[in-house]
């Protein structure tokens, strides 16, 4: 059978999807450092071929507009800055994204990749430079969101995150993400079965969501970093590496279901002893 590729040339650059990628991970500005290489570090310890896509090539209709079409399975979005990954995923790009999510392709957005799904989103209301933002390249698939919880760790804080609880008894990393129901959303409204809660703060807040019907799409979206690895970009949050394996684990097993793949979820973390 003939592979698919993308080889023309995009301002310089050359379509790194083809049709062996599971996964596409955006790289463009927004995102930060550590939450792509946490993305593309999970991916590939679940046994997925995964690849970074620039604003370039996800703008491009020849590679970004046929991810579908190359069998792409899931569209990652990692944390970071939900207003600079707008600006750099532009129209052509949302216009991209949308066209892969139609098509029945999963998306995985976490922290700020959740705030980047919404139709709008309060941010550090009543701090300086805070308040509630409608931009016009997010993807508007899901209502209203807020954050940071300041409640369990304020954003603005040194460091802004921290290892915090979730109802499924496992332990993960809050830095700023999104929830509803908390003070200026509403919870009753959001589509979609609560996968998470976070335990640290009253309300029995989201952690993790997972919406998929014909109105919203496939949407897998993630307010707390099950992915983080500690000494990547993060460090003395006490997040060892037995909760690690155990939230990679749990993120394996629901991308899995959402997707509708049948993988075997590894037992253990990259260059580790097996647990039994």
């Amino acid at each position: 059978m003939k592979v698919l590729g993308c080889c023309i040339g995009l301002a310089g650059a050359v379509c790194s999807i083809d049709s062996t990628t599971d996964v596409v991970i955006y790289k463009g500005s927004g995102p930060t450092a550590e939450c792509k290489q946490w993305e593309t570090d999970f991916y590939q310890w679940m046994g997925m071929k995964a690849v970074q896509l620039s604003a370039v090539q996800l703008h491009n209709a020849e590679c970004g507009g046929k991810m579908k079409e190359f069998g792409v399975k899931i569209f990652a979005m990692p944390g970071g800055n939900a207003y600079n990954t707008q600006k750099s995923v532009k129209a052509d790009g949302k216009t991209n994204i949308l066209k892969f999510i139609d098509a029945g392709g999963l998306y995985v957005g976490t922290c700020a990749g959740f705030y980047f799904a919404a139709s709008g989103y309060w941010w550090q209301d009543g701090q300086s430079g805070g308040g509630e933002f409608h931009w016009p390249n997010v993807l508007g698939r899901v209502p209203e969101v807020e954050g940071s919880i300041t409640t369990i760790q304020d954003d603005a804080a040194s460091p802004g995150y921290k290892l915090t609880s979730i109802d499924n008894g496992l332990n993960a990393i809050y830095w700023g993400g999104p929830t509803v129901g908390w003070r200026k959303t509403s919870a009753s409204s959001f589509p979609g079965t609560v996968l998470a809660r976070y335990t640290e703060v009253s309300g029995d807040l989201l952690a993790a969501v997972h919406v998929n019907d014909k109105s919203h799409g496939n949407l897998l979206l993630f307010s707390a970093h099950f992915e983080a690895e500690e000494g990547i970009g993060i460090k003395n949050t006490g997040l060892t590496a037995d909760m690690q394996l155990a939230n990679w684990q749990y993120r394996a097993q629901q991308v899995s279901n959402a997707a509708g793949l049948n993988l075997a979820v590894p037992l253990s973390l990259p260059n580790s002893t097996v647990v039994v």
